[in-house]
């Protein structure tokens, strides 16, 4: 009799069993990297899936939207509309599909094409509830929440569950750990004076804004955006979106969550078997700010923000802050304006990006950093890219070597873009990286630094960097990147994100470097990057970059000043990072075409 198979689904090593198992991923062990025939291929590493499945997501999204917009408002004795839920739930929900999707997909083809009997199942014996969206964007990438999706998953696939006792494993924290927890005290108490500081800001700017527009979370620097409210002719006000007006002290109520199930059991069955499924875990994953907690955060935010605000103009905070959002949709449903501007790279330039087709979906109008788009029921604006338009970065007196900006993703997807997902993607990228930096000649260029990306999710990326190239410089992320560029002779941008948009606008001489197979554009896109990958300004090949670099290194500033690499600079930045030497003048004639015309 063939020995029973179970399944490893999260990276949880004191629950790691001995015996007959296999893996669900390479997240499994992010330690060692150990390759084995015992890992399941990861799904959507084939990205034309990928992108398939992602249009399928963004259909059931639309219909499920439709549909339990008349649950919630019927939960909440409530009329809204469903443009006012897609404000309130629809980040999470997309998000929650997306995720739901990525590891119902893989148990299931663990079930059918590896011959797995059962998984191995989460010790605790607390169901974890989520507290609102942005405790969805922390938990989604952390084991614990996944150990409990894989499970409910697995109820409803028929798999049996193993409940393991914990072994008394002790796991050593490494010199990382450590060091990273001493910069995020630093960071933290920073973080709790600043907030009680923004918060005292808010109080008097809500007393000033009575009817008119009002600014939140735009990355526009606070003077340059105090100029641009008073060329606008309005109070000059800040307003910052806070992690502590978001919490909720609602408890979970069973009752009421059953009650949820009952009415979403009520409506037409979609067609979609996975759609189904959506509906059977919706009442145990809809955040306690939806429900139990959604009357508190609703008059939380009317009392937080403008009352009666005619037009919102916001750049970022209609994402995870369910109080704002309550706020907003409020605002949108007694037709306010909702003016959203561009907050970050890849808009307008990746193949897909739902964040930016949920912006066109909620707004009246949007504000690109240069690019335009024909768009149905939203105003695309041409505009100026805000936090550098007016931005000097100073050489430093040590201004030499090259500094290599690093990207990390969730090593669980959470994402739904054009971009790499899960730990197998993240780590070919990042081991390409690092197989370009051993290629350097440190002979002909001084210093090689890092700068890891701040949020690590468990990856390690100061130890990987120092256990393959003990002899470059690690730079801790304790300043902000722009007290750093001035640093360095030339930035590598390994994203089609802000970085490079950012270091362009700024004219300072920076190289790309990635996989366009994992980051897809958009036909402009691939366009672009390949007039820029003639000019040697993207690279994806290791080796043709660090050839290129040590070849170049030492003439790198009269490179970046020839004629055809600055006209290429110009021409970028004219249609993805466009700035103007008098933003606030500039911008404020933009906003007031808008301001009260629809």
């Amino acid at each position: 009799m063939s020995k029973k198979i179970g399944l490893v689904c999260t990276n949880q090593p004191q629950l790691f069993p001995s015996g007959a198992l296999k893996y669900l991923g390479n997240w499994c062990d992010v330690i060692d990297d150990k390759s084995s025939n015992d890992i399941i291929d990861y799904h959507w590493n084939n990205r034309d899936k990928y992108y398939k499945d992602y249009l399928m997501l963004s259909r059931i999204y639309e219909e499920e939207m439709q549909a339990l917009s008349s649950v919630f408002s019927e939960i909440h004795s409530e009329s809204n509309n469903e443009q006012y839920w897609r404000i309130v739930i629809g980040p999470w929900l997309f998000y929650f599909i997306l995720v739901l999707y990525d590891r119902w997909y893989m148990l299931k083809n663990a079930k059918e094409n590896h011959s797995v009997d059962f998984i191995y199942g989460s010790i605790s014996t607390e169901r974890v509830f989520l507290k609102n969206h942005q405790n969805f964007d922390e938990l989604a990438t952390q084991d614990a929440l996944n150990q409990q999706i894989y499970d409910d998953l697995a109820d409803i696939l028929n798999l049996e569950i193993c409940k393991l006792t914990p072994s008394p494993v002790t796991i050593k924290a490494s010199k990382r750990s450590i060091f990273e927890a001493l910069i995020d005290s630093i960071h933290f108490f920073r973080k709790k004076g600043s907030e009680k500081l923004k918060g005292l800001v808010n109080k008097i700017s809500v007393s000033l804004v009575r009817s008119g527009p009002f600014f939140i979370s735009t990355r526009i620097p606070p003077l340059e955006l105090l100029k641009l409210q008073g060329h606008l002719g309005l109070a000059p006000c800040l307003f910052f979106v806070l992690n502590k007006d978001n919490v909720v002290h609602s408890q979970p109520n069973i009752m009421l969550r059953r009650s949820v199930r009952q009415k979403v059991s009520e409506l037409s069955l979609p067609s979609n078997p996975f759609a189904q499924i959506v509906r059977k875990l919706l009442h145990l994953y809809s955040p306690i700010s939806y429900l139990e907690g959604y009357l508190e955060l609703k008059e939380r935010g009317q009392l937080l923000f403008p009352k009666k605000a005619s037009t919102v103009i916001d750049g970022s905070a209609w994402n995870s802050n369910d109080c704002f959002k309550i706020y907003l949709a409020t605002r949108v449903l007694e037709n306010a304006q909702l003016l959203v501007l561009q907050h970050g790279g890849s808009y307008g330039i990746a193949k897909w990006n739902w964040s930016e087709d949920h912006q066109f979906a909620i707004g009246d109008a949007f504000y690109t950093w240069g690019w335009n788009k024909n768009v149905s029921n939203c105003n695309i604006i041409p505009a100026f890219i805000q936090n550098v338009s007016n931005l000097n970065i100073q050489k430093s007196n040590d201004h030499r070597g090259i500094l290599i900006v690093v990207t990390t993703v969730p090593k669980y997807c959470i994402y739904g873009s054009a971009f790499p997902v899960g730990y197998d993607q993240w780590l070919r990228g990042f081991n390409e990286l690092l197989q370009m930096a051993k290629l350097l000649d440190h002979k002909r260029i001084p210093r090689v630094t890092f700068r890891p990306s701040m949020t690590d999710f468990g990856l390690n990326q100061t130890q990987r960097i120092q256990r393959s190239l003990p002899n470059v410089e690690i730079d801790d992320g304790s300043r902000r990147i722009y007290k750093v560029l001035g640093d360095h002779k030339l930035i590598i941008a390994t994203s089609n994100t802000t970085s490079f948009l950012e270091t362009y606008a700024l004219n300072i001489p920076t190289i790309l470097f990635w996989d366009p197979c994992l980051w897809e554009t958009n036909e402009s896109g691939d366009e672009l990057f390949s007039r820029m990958r003639d000019l040697n300004l993207f690279f994806s090949s290791p080796q043709d970059l660090a050839e290129f670099l040590n070849d170049n290194y030492s003439s790198i500033d009269s490179w970046w000043d020839s004629k055809d690499i600055q006209d290429m600079r110009e021409e970028l930045c004219l249609t993805y990072a466009n700035t103007t030497t008098n933003f606030s003048v500039d911008f404020a004639k933009l906003l007031n075409k808008e301001i009260g015309q629809t």
